[in-house]
């Protein structure tokens, strides 16, 4: 029997302040949803990491010295620049203008030109990291379902492996035992190692090979045996 019921909203995510501090965010008042008081919870063993609120951190911590970021004040609004020196309460930048910077499309052509001047690594990573792209091994891919079957296990074992993947330790630390050859969320693969065809993820034969090194170490025998006392069927 229900003696009372209890409103709450959906959190969305974590928004920042002007303070910098992150607080929840949650669904506006028209969308709140009722529960019934027996089925809510005051405290949680583990929460989310990702949703804790957390005050402001300090402005050395938040913009190291040398870090890069986009200048949005006046005069130079959206202009790169470099961190130079913070204090308690302030921060000073050093702009990637030109000296001969002027409102304008010829302003923001000199811009360019002297981001590259300013952030000269910046060029030199794109470069590099073009070469490794382009001098990868075209090699054999082979359909997700496909490398499970190879490797005798699940689908959904192999998606938990390939992804980041944490656990909680004895000692109540969260550990990543995951290959992270995947990021579902941000869509991005590992050169050599995975590659995502339409909605379908593909592994080289490199990522085959990991996953059999990976497959005989005692944790996932450990994860077998977890699933096969909880299951009809095995990993």
């Amino acid at each position: 029997m229900l003696a009372s019921l209890i409103s709450y909203s959906i959190v969305l995510g974590l928004k920042r302040l002007e303070t910098g501090a992150l607080v929840k965010d949650y669904e506006g008042p028209e969308k709140e949803l009722d529960q019934a008081v027996q089925m809510t919870l005051t405290s949680v063993i583990s929460e989310d990491e990702r949703y804790l609120e957390r005050p402001a951190p300090p402005i050395a911590e938040e913009f190291p010295e040398g870090s890069r970021i986009f200048f949005m004040g006046e005069h130079a609004y959206g202009v790169a620049a470099q961190v130079s020196a913070t204090t308690e309460t302030s921060l000073s930048v050093i702009l990637a203008v030109s000296p001969f910077f002027e409102e304008g499309s010829y302003g923001c052509l000199l811009i360019i030109i002297y981001f590259l001047q300013f952030f000269p690594s910046e060029k030199a990573e794109n470069v590099q990291f073009k070469a490794i792209a382009d001098a990868r091994s075209s090699g054999i891919y082979s359909p997700a379902f496909r490398v499970a079957q190879i490797l005798g296990i699940t689908g959904h074992a192999l998606s938990k492996i390939t992804s980041s993947h944490m656990v909680i330790t004895s000692d109540h630390q969260k550990t990543n035992v995951g290959l992270s050859l995947k990021f579902e969320a941000k869509a991005l693969k590992v050169v050599d190692y995975s590659r995502k065809e339409g909605r379908q993820w593909e592994f080289s034969e490199k990522a085959i090979d990991l996953l059999k090194e990976y497959k005989v170490c005692s944790l996932l025998e450990l994860m077998r045996s977890w699933v096969c006392e909880l299951t009809s069927g095995g990993l």
